[in-house]
């Protein structure tokens, strides 16, 4: 009886020990937390809002991982997560987390060339862009894996007017390179896919600037013009009216001139003894 105390003593000893080496073993891989911790590093209040493993013992909010012997972390859900970049601290670049399948960074304040870098997640399922202020070039290999419908890619927004589809520096003029403005996941090929701008269509944007001038060298002759006949009609119609006037009194003093009555002298010595007569 002993003995099988002592054996089942040891036996929890061993199963204690098993289960602290597994989970010391079980971190998140360290790739991911270098990363994430970059994340955090660049965007402080991540880092307010997440301590510890982002996978272990419980994932952070905007995380998701996958639960094997080392967790992997799989998808980032920083939608409207108050991100802020701009061209002297851009979005820094997190593709050592290869596990990535979901990246959804929409509705932040992404002020940037478009990342390069996240073309480069060999198992991404999901990214979207959505209503930032990114401007540039996309890598064509985010389009064409959209064309496959192997990505669901999503850049629409009023801020997203000014990317295209290249592997260039700078955007071209090739017809059907646009991302456009559509409303859903922009079309990845032909210039009829949605989302895409063709170069025979203009942008809206161009045609308001081709039409401004046209419409200010037409309307402000038209108001010039305007204003000049409602300034003649005014001034005529003084003129006219001071006429009136002028007829109006001349007409007045010629009446009061016809009511007068002569005077002789007999009459004015009788009303007035102190008049001599002539």
């Amino acid at each position: 009886m002993k003995n099988t105390k002592v054996n089942l003593i040891h036996f929890l000893s061993a199963l204690s020990i098993s289960s602290l080496l597994l989970t010391v073993s079980a971190l998140t891989d360290s790739t991911d937390v270098e990363a994430i911790n970059l994340l955090k590093t660049t965007f402080p209040l991540l880092g307010l809002l997440s301590t510890g493993d982002p996978c272990l013992p419980s994932p952070y909010l905007w995380v998701k991982c996958s639960f094997h012997f080392t967790p992997r972390v799989t998808a980032l859900n920083l939608h409207d997560s108050l991100l802020i970049t701009d061209r002297t601290l851009p979005l820094p670049d997190f593709s050592a987390m290869d596990a990535l399948e979901i990246i959804d960074l929409s509705d932040n304040v992404l002020q940037q060339e478009f990342p390069d870098f996240l073309a480069n997640f060999p198992k991404l399922k999901v990214l979207n862009l959505a209503n930032n202020f990114l401007f540039g070039t996309v890598p064509t290999s985010l389009r064409d894996k959209s064309k496959a419908n192997t990505l669901k890619l999503t850049l629409t927004g009023i801020g997203m007017t000014k990317l295209c589809f290249s592997d260039e520096d700078s955007c071209g003029t090739k017809t059907g390179t646009g991302t456009g403005r559509g409303t859903g996941t922009p079309g990845t090929g032909s210039g009829s896919s949605p989302g895409i701008n063709t170069g025979s269509t203009p942008k809206p944007t161009e045609s308001r600037n081709k039409t401004l001038p046209i419409a200010l060298g037409v309307g402000i002759p038209v108001f010039v013009i305007f204003w000049a006949i409602v300034a003649f009609l005014a001034i005529d119609h003084q003129k006219r009216k001071a006429a009136m006037a002028a007829a109006a009194a001349q007409g007045q003093t010629n009446e009061i001139s016809g009511l007068a009555m002569p005077v002789d002298v007999d009459t004015e010595q009788q009303m007035h003894p102190t008049v001599k007569a002539t």
